[in-house]
C-alpha cells in the first residue's frame, strides 16, 4: 500500500523513518578490528545527504569526519567538517528507540548524527543538511587515538546532491483522447520533461522549457489506451544541464468515466455544481480510482488512500469558500483548493467510488465551529470519523469532540465508535 502523506512529526523524528528504511534497504556489516566501513550513501533532497557507518567501540580518542568536494581534497585539513571526542558524556538526544548527536559543523550545514543506542559503536547513520544542489561530495572518516595518530581510516564513500522531483498533483483522463496533468514547481527548474509509456519503452511527450509552467495537457492520447506518467526535472548552470530524479509514476485509462456516484445536479458533491464541473469531477475520480485503488484493499487500505491523496493533492482556500468552488468536491478535486466543505464533499466522492460506507457531516449550533463539515466512514465493521482538512483520521467520537469541539445531530447517522481506530493520527 503505497502512502501519500506523513504523519505530524518533528524534522529529526521524520528523518528516523528514512533512517530506518535505509537500513533495511542497505544493511551495514559489522566492522573488523580497526575498520571503518562507510556505505549506503543516500540524497535525501537537493540540499541533504546521508550515508552508514561501522563503528568500533573506542574508550578515547576521536572521529574525524571529512568532506570534499573533490577525492582529493578529503587529505586537505580543511576538509575536515567535525570531530567527535569519544566519551561517555557526549549529550544524546533521544525520541522513540532512536538517538542523535548534533554535531558542530565547520561548513556552514547541518550534521547530526543517529544511532540505535546511546554509543559510539555499531552501525551508525550520519546526515548533513543545507549542501549545495547538483553536487558531488566525497566523504571520509578517519579514526585517532588520543595522541592524534591514525587509528583506522574509512574508504571514501561518493554521494550526489540532485534535484527534488516533481510530484504529479494532477494525472487523469480529461477526455476520452486527452490527459490532464499538472505537478508541484521546483523553484531551482528550468523546465520539466513529461514522459509516457503505453507500453514497456518510456517516451518523451513535451519538455516544458519554463520553470514556472506547472501544467498540461497531452492532447496525443487515444480513446481505450492505458498509459503512465512521469515527470523529470531539469535545471541549467553555468552551461552545464542537471536532471533530478524522476517523480512518482501514474496511470492512466482513456474512458469514460464509470465510477459510481450522484452525478447529478444538487449532488452532495456540490450542490450548486452543474454538470459539466460534475462530470470533471468524476473524471478525477476515476483517475483516483485506476491509479491507486485496487480490488484486493480492504476498507481501510481504501480510505487511507484517500485520505491521503486529499491531504496531499488539495491546500485549504484562505481566500474564501465562495471563491473557485471551495466549497465542493470540484474545488478540492478539481481545482486543488478547498475548505472544509470542500474537502468533505470531495471524500464523499472518493468513498462513493471506492463503495466504502461513508456520510457527509455537518456541525449543529453546539459545536464550537458550527460551520465545520466532516465525513463517518465504515472501516472494519465500525464507523469513525474523519476530518480531512484538519487531518483527522478515523477518530472516535470521545477524542473528536474532546479535541475539536464538534457536535452533531445524530438523527439518520448511525452510532459512531467511541474509541479511535487502532490506527488513529494526526497528519498534516
Amino acid at each position: 500500500m503505497k502512502e501519500y502523506f506523513v504523519k505530524k512529526k518533528s524534522f529529526p523524528v521524520l528523518f528516523l523513518w528514512i533512517f530506518i528504511l535505509c537500513m533495511l534497504a542497505f544493511p551495514v556489516k559489522a566492522s573488523a578490528a580497526g575498520t571503518i566501513k562507510l556505505s549506503g550513501g543516500v540524497c535525501e533532497s537537493e540540499k541533504s545527504i546521508s550515508f552508514k557507518a561501522s563503528l568500533k567501540a573506542r574508550t578515547s580518542g576521536s572521529l574525524n569526519i571529512y568532506r570534499a568536494a573533490k577525492r582529493e581534497d578529503l587529505k586537505k585539513e580543511s576538509s575536515l567538517i567535525s570531530t567527535i571526542q569519544y566519551s561517555d558524556s557526549l549529550y544524546w538526544n533521544k525520541s522513540e528507540d532512536w538517538y542523535w548527536l548534533n554535531l558542530d559543523s565547520r561548513k556552514n550545514t547541518v550534521l547530526e548524527l543517529y544511532s540505535k543506542r546511546n554509543k559510539l559503536s555499531g552501525n551508525v547513520t550520519f546526515y548533513e543538511g543545507q549542501l549545495q544542489e547538483n553536487t558531488i561530495y566525497y566523504y571520509q572518516i578517519v579514526d585517532k587515538k588520543k595522541n592524534g595518530t591514525v587509528r583506522a581510516r574509512s574508504n571514501v564513500l561518493k554521494i550526489e546532491t540532485v534535484l527534488d522531483p516533481a510530484r504529479l498533483v494532477m494525472c487523469y483522463a480529461k477526455t476520452n483522447s486527452s490527459v490532464a496533468l499538472s505537478w508541484t514547481k521546483n523553484a531551482k527548474a528550468s523546465g520539466y520533461l513529461i514522459y509516457r509509456k503505453s507500453g514497456s519503452q518510456w517516451s518523451l511527450v513535451k519538455n516544458i522549457t519554463s520553470g514556472t509552467v506547472t501544467s498540461y495537457t497531452d492532447a496525443t492520447a487515444k480513446s481505450g489506451s492505458t498509459y503512465y506518467y512521469r515527470i523529470r526535472v531539469y535545471c541549467r548552470s553555468g552551461g552545464v544541464t542537471h536532471y533530478g530524479k524522476y517523480g512518482e509514476t501514474r496511470k492512466v485509462v482513456m474512458k469514460s468515466p464509470t465510477v459510481k456516484g450522484t452525478y447529478v445536479p444538487g449532488s452532495v458533491y456540490g450542490p450548486s455544481l452543474n454538470s459539466a464541473k460534475l462530470l470533471e469531477v468524476r473524471r478525477v475520480v476515476q483517475g483516483f480510482k485506476d491509479a491507486f485503488i485496487t480490488e484486493k484493499m480492504s476498507d481501510y487500505e481504501k480510505v487511507y488512500n484517500a485520505f491521503g491523496y486529499l491531504r496531499t493533492n488539495c491546500s485549504y482556500a484562505y481566500r474564501g469558500w465562495q471563491y473557485n468552488s471551495a466549497n465542493t468536491a470540484w474545488g478540492a478535486l478539481v481545482y486543488g483548493e478547498a475548505q472544509c466543505s470542500g474537502y468533505a464533499r470531495a471524500m464523499k466522492a472518493l468513498c462513493d467510488a471506492m463503495d466504502v460506507p461513508c456520510y457527509y457531516v455537518h456541525a449543529n449550533s453546539s459545536a464550537s465551529n458550527p460551520s465545520h463539515q466532516w465525513n463517518f466512514v465504515k472501516v472494519q465493521g465500525k464507523w469513525y470519523i474523519v476530518d480531512a482538512q484538519s487531518g483527522m483520521f478515523l477518530f472516535g467520537s470521545k477524542s473528536y469532540q474532546n479535541m475539536a469541539g464538534m457536535r452533531w445531530d445524530s438523527s439518520g447517522f448511525p452510532a459512531i465508535s467511541e474509541e479511535n481506530h487502532p490506527k488513529a493520527w494526526i497528519y498534516f
